[in-house]
């Protein structure tokens, strides 16, 4: 959380009167790691960086943006996220020995997304890990997105990521895998797309500064990643719910 914030407040050296930051504490739901039937509930950072003169917006992407250009309905900038990585010790909660652990990951990149009359956007995140994974994921989603002037703002998402061969073999691939002591099938993905999901965001104002943020969503694994053994013994579906309390400086 400290890289991304450094990053966020380097980004915004030269606009130091232009942007606000909203941040806080979540609470979340979610999968101890990718394909992983085990879930439990930990504590995860909401970051945004957005104009002084604009509410804080719901996002259904992964990523904080940061934007560098605008111009009338188009948008791009920078993006940044901490993605979860996977530990020996939750491997083992869920049955698995011989899984590789995977650091958590700092990924960089960039995002761009136009926007049509009636709240409607489409728009695109492109990943990459710069610790832990190296791998890249590109994420491309509709959106539609109700008035940010409201004191309960809200944004709803459909979404599919397409990763690199790196990131699946990574994160989907088996060799010398066992689960609950039997051997699983060697298997080694090919780049193609991860997941497709539905995520809805939602803000709402307690007081100028103080607002509740909450996120609920689903994906769906497909294509390659289906077929890992990870997700055959584990879990093709990947909720995630999560709550908190963010303040706008």
């Amino acid at each position: 959380m400290r890289t991304m914030l450094s990053l966020a407040l380097m980004l915004a050296a030269g606009h130091a009167n232009a942007v606000q930051f909203t941040i806080g504490p979540m609470l979340e739901y979610k999968a101890d790691f990718l394909s992983s039937g085990e879930r439990s509930v930990g504590l995860s950072p909401f970051i945004e960086v957005h104009g002084e003169d604009e509410n804080v917006r719901p996002e259904t992407s992964d990523a904080a943006r940061f934007d560098i250009w605008s111009g009338g309905d188009w948008e791009t900038g920078i993006a940044f996220n901490l993605s979860a990585g996977r530990d020996d010790g939750d491997a083992r909660d869920a049955g698995f020995s011989g899984l590789p652990e995977i650091d958590t990951t700092f990924e960089l990149g960039a995002y761009a997304l136009k926007r049509f009359d009636g709240g409607i956007e489409i728009g695109f995140d492109v990943l990459r890990g710069v610790n832990g994974h190296k791998g890249l994921v590109f994420t491309p989603e509709l959106a539609y997105e109700s008035d940010n002037d409201a004191r309960l703002r809200w944004r709803v998402g459909a979404q599919a990521t397409w990763a690199n061969q790196r990131y699946q073999r990574e994160f989907f691939g088996t060799q010398t895998v066992r689960f609950n002591n039997a051997p699983l099938t060697n298997f080694s993905p090919d780049s193609g797309f991860r997941d497709v999901g539905l995520r809805l965001a939602l803000i709402y104002d307690l007081m100028p500064r103080w607002s509740l943020v909450g996120i609920l969503g689903v994906n769906r694994y497909i294509g390659e990643t289906e077929d890992s053994p990870l997700v055959v013994v584990g879990e093709d579906l990947d909720p995630l719910a999560a709550v908190g309390i963010a303040y706008t400086f």
